[in-house]
């Protein structure tokens, strides 16, 4: 950067070998002697209940505040605004009222245990019943929830059942895995030309398999002996 914060072009000679290298040594292998493993996260089992929005802004229209109008619907049963308000003004001296609700989640549901009503309400959207029925088992039934996970996770297969296809998928893909050793070799080279970084040129370097160096520069393709490896901005290499 110049004093005024304006990005400047450094010219930095960079050590780049022609020689091949060898990053072998850095291949994982697995948990070994002395390392530990990092702790897996912690499976959240609480979390806020699903209320019923319209009972809640009721209450909270009656002056209560949002966290205890929240405990006094899910105490009344989550369908009665006049039940919650006086529920409220009986406890209200309990101070963990003004602590978040949380409560134990629900256990996820299995087979089509899914209630109907919530599943209708996902359907509306158009989504596939299967992918509707896995969003809402992913979050508790919580229809808010499930249609953020469905957004998040379109790529998904639309049931738990669909998975062994991709399982297929990904068995496939293993067929194209390289086993070569880790040891690389120079390829090719970019290099930018130009005093400034918000203008100049770009020009390619590629060695062939006969070892000779080959300079692209737009129409013009020429053999060089003097390639300008140590000034690259980007350097491409083959597994040897």
């Amino acid at each position: 950067m110049f004093d005024d914060w304006v990005p400047k072009k450094l010219e930095i000679e960079l050590q780049v070998p022609e020689t091949p290298i060898d990053f072998e040594i850095y291949r994982a292998t697995g948990k070994q002697d002395g390392e530990s493993l990092m702790p897996e996260a912690a499976v959240e089992d609480e979390g806020e209940p699903e209320l019923d929005q319209g009972l809640l802004n009721q209450v909270l229209q009656m002056g209560i505040p949002e966290n205890p109008a929240k405990h006094a619907l899910y105490k009344t049963g989550n369908n009665n605004a006049d039940m919650a308000v006086g529920w409220y003004f009986e406890n209200m001296a309990d101070e963990s009222l003004n602590l978040p609700l949380r409560v134990k989640k629900q256990a996820k549901a299995a087979g089509d245990d899914v209630p109907a009503d919530k599943l209708e309400q996902m359907l509306v959207m158009g989504f596939p019943e299967k992918k509707c029925k896995k969003a809402l088992r992913s979050c508790d039934l919580n229809v808010e929830r499930a249609t953020d996970w469905l957004f998040s996770h379109m790529d998904d297969p639309d049931s738990d059942g669909d998975s062994t296809m991709v399982n297929e998928e990904a068995g496939d893909k293993d067929k194209y895995k390289c086993t070569k050793p880790g040891v690389y070799k120079l390829q090719s080279f970019i290099t930018h030309l130009g005093a400034s970084v918000h203008a100049g040129h770009y020009v390619c370097h590629v060695k062939r398999p006969e070892g000779q160096w080959v300079y692209f520069n737009d129409a013009k393709v020429a053999e060089t002996t003097e390639p300008p490896i140590g000034k690259g901005y980007m350097y491409l290499f083959n597994k040897a």
